[in-house]
C-alpha cells in the first residue's frame, strides 16, 4: 500500500513542478483576439492597489498596454514580472503601460500593494473584479484564469487585443511581440 502512496506522491510533485516550475520560454508570437464590440473588461473600473486611484484599460487608448494576470503565490508570476520590470527599462513609458491584475479571489489590494512594493514593481497593480475575470475567461478561455500559465494580454493603441502564448516570457520576447504595436502610431 505504501508503494502506491509513494507513486501518488511523486505524481503530485511532478504535476506541481510542471505547473509552477521553469516553464519554457514562449515565442514572441501574438494572436489578434478582439471580439466585436469591444469587450467589457476594457471599461471595468480597477483600483490601483498602491495609489488607490481608479482607472480603466480604456484610459490608456493611444498607448500599448501589457496586461499581466497573476497571483502573489505563483513563482512563474514573479519571474514574469521581473521581466516586465526589465521591459520597462528598454521600452519608453510614453509608449507602454503595464497593468498587473491579481486574479486570486483570496488576495486583496493590501496583499498586492505589499507584493509590488517588496519587489520594486512600479506599475499599476489591481485586484481584478469578478466581472473582469468572467469576461476575460469567457472571451479568451479558462486558461487565462490560471496564473501559473503566465497569461498575458496586449492591447494596442487602437484597442485591438492580442493574446500571447502561455508560459514564461523574457523581456526581449515581449519587446519583440510589442515592437510593431509600439511603432504603429495611432
Amino acid at each position: 500500500m505504501s508503494i502506491y502512496r509513494s507513486i501518488f506522491g511523486v505524481i503530485v510533485v511532478l504535476a506541481l513542478l510542471t505547473a509552477c516550475g521553469n516553464a519554457s520560454v514562449a515565442p514572441a508570437e501574438v494572436k489578434v483576439n478582439t471580439p466585436k464590440p469591444p469587450p467589457a473588461w476594457l471599461s471595468v473600473k480597477f483600483t490601483d492597489a498602491v495609489t488607490g486611484k481608479d482607472f480603466m484599460i480604456n484610459d490608456f487608448k493611444g498607448k500599448v498596454v501589457v496586461v499581466d494576470l497573476m497571483a502573489v503565490w505563483c513563482p512563474n508570476c514573479l519571474r514574469e514580472q521581473q521581466q516586465l520590470k526589465a521591459l520597462r527599462d528598454i521600452v519608453s513609458p510614453d509608449d507602454l503601460v503595464v497593468v498587473t491584475l491579481g486574479i486570486d479571489l483570496h488576495e486583496d489590494a493590501a496583499v498586492l500593494k505589499k507584493y509590488a512594493q517588496e519587489n520594486g514593481f512600479e506599475w499599476r497593480y489591481a485586484v481584478a473584479p469578478l466581472e473582469a475575470m468572467r469576461d476575460i475567461g469567457n472571451l479568451y478561455g479558462a486558461r487565462f484564469m490560471d496564473p501559473t500559465l503566465s497569461p498575458t494580454l496586449i492591447v494596442d493603441r487602437q484597442g485591438e487585443i492580442y493574446t500571447m502564448n502561455f508560459g514564461y516570457k523574457k523581456a526581449e520576447d515581449i519587446k519583440k511581440a510589442i515592437t510593431p504595436l509600439v511603432q504603429a502610431k495611432s
